[in-house]
């Protein structure tokens, strides 16, 4: 809090705070800088699909700083999204096992016999 009044000289607005707790790429308290700092640890390690897809959120919460009327509704959705994001990471890099797949009716036929 200390940061919102040095920058706003204690007025209190939604807007503001908003920006700085959503879309500042300078506090690491924000949503932007963990999807800035999460996009460059995942270009790093070659994950350049979801490194993409931290760089789209990273844009829709500058976004959304700026508006603001909907914002209950948008940042469910943007949960949902952190969360897909996140298992997609966990399964490519941290499960040992290969990802599951449905076996093709040929396969079933191969294995009957």
């Amino acid at each position: 809090m200390l940061s919102y009044e040095l920058r706003h000289a204690g007025i209190i607005a939604p807007g503001p705070v908003l920006a700085m707790l959503l879309a500042d790429g300078s506090n690491p308290r924000a949503l932007a800088f963990q999807c800035n700092a999460l996009r460059a640890c995942l270009e790093r390690l070659g994950a350049d699909d979801d490194a993409e897809t931290s760089r789209l959120l990273q844009h829709e919460l500058a976004d959304l700083a700026g508006g603001g009327a909907a914002l209950s509704a948008t940042l469910s959705a943007m949960a949902a999204k952190l969360r897909t994001l996140s298992d997609r990471v966990q399964r490519r890099f941290f499960t040992l096992l290969p990802a599951a797949h449905t076996l093709e009716d040929e396969e079933i036929l191969e294995a009957a016999q």
